[in-house]
C-alpha cells in the first residue's frame, strides 16, 4: 500500500473518531450528567467540573487535526485547530446556560478548556519537530 493511501485510510479513522469524539463532547456539555459520571467534589484539590472540563477539550487538536490536515501547512494547521477549538469552548460555554437548564456558564470553565487546548496543541508541536 503506497504511504498517500496509507494516510488516506488514517485520515477516514480520524474523521470517524472526531464526530464520535464531537458527539459525545455536546452530549457532557448540554445533557444530564449520568449517575455513573458523579466525580468527587475535587481531585487533587481541584475541583472536578474544571478536571473534567479540561478531560473534555484534551483530545480535540489530536483528533481535528488528523481527521483534516495534510501537514503541508504545520504551523498555520495548528493554529487554525488551536483557534477554532477555543471558538467551540467559547460557543458551548456561552450556549450552556440557555441550552441546559441544569448547567451554568463559569468563565473558569473556559480556562480549564483553553488550557487543555494549549497543552494539546503544544504536544503537537513538539511531535512535529521530531517527525522525520
Amino acid at each position: 500500500m503506497s504511504a498517500k493511501k496509507k494516510q488516506h485510510s488514517w485520515r477516514k479513522v480520524f474523521v470517524v473518531m472526531f464526530v464520535l469524539y464531537m458527539g459525545v463532547l455536546i452530549y457532557l456539555y448540554f445533557g444530564e450528567m449520568p449517575s455513573f459520571l458523579k466525580l468527587p467534589r475535587t481531585i487533587l484539590d481541584i475541583p472536578s467540573d474544571k478536571v473534567g472540563h479540561f478531560l473534555m477539550f484534551l483530545p480535540y487538536p489530536f483528533l481535528a487535526h488528523g481527521s483534516s490536515f495534510t501537514g503541508k501547512r504545520k504551523w498555520r494547521d495548528l493554529l487554525f485547530v488551536h483557534l477554532s477549538g477555543i471558538l467551540i469552548a467559547f460557543v458551548f460555554e456561552l450556549l450552556q446556560s440557555t441550552l441546559a437548564v441544569h448547567r451554568t456558564t463559569d468563565p473558569w470553565d473556559l480556562v480549564a478548556n483553553v488550557a487543555s487546548l494549549t497543552l494539546a496543541t503544544l504536544i503537537l508541536s513538539v511531535i512535529d519537530l521530531f517527525k522525520k
